[in-house]
């Protein structure tokens, strides 16, 4: 059975410099669900990371709403939201941004300690998700040793 993930509801993003106004998104409606996989594509500047940003609460809409697993982002305070990024949403940037004295391993395993899971639990996870993009001969590499 899936599952609603994400909806965005009439999201609409503008930047505004001096006089002018640039609008980014306009009334963007969608939603998608559990298990499916999109592409985002388009060319520079045309708003695909705005969207991913403000579909990862990084970001607000000018107006509109997003909910992800049911909650409305908008409705969450900085502490809830960052909270609710940490434990249901995974980012990778297009820039990497790892800690530079930290291995692999202890990089991956950060947010899980974030969020208070005992260290044995988040190296096991974080040792699974390595392996599952390839990684898991390089857990002890430093950033600059990762390509």
């Amino acid at each position: 059975m899936t599952k609603e993930l994400l909806r965005f509801h009439t999201v609409t993003k503008t930047f505004v410099s001096g006089q002018s106004q640039l609008v980014i998104l306009e009334d963007l409606d969608f939603v998608l669900y559990s298990g499916t996989s999109v592409a985002i594509t388009g060319k520079s500047g045309s708003g695909k990371s705005t969207l991913l940003n403000i579909a990862g609460g990084l970001d607000k809409p000018s107006a509109g709403s997003v909910s992800f697993l049911g909650r409305e982002l908008g409705a969450l305070n900085d502490k809830e939201l960052s909270a609710f990024r940490n434990r249901h949403i995974g980012f990778v940037f297009q820039s990497h941004i790892l800690l530079d004295d930290f291995t692999a391993l202890e990089n991956v395993c950060v947010p899980a300690l974030i969020r208070g899971a005992r260290q044995a639990d988040a190296v096991k996870r974080a040792k699974e998700l390595l392996d599952r993009v390839g990684l898991s001969d390089r857990l002890q590499h430093r950033p600059q040793k990762l390509s």
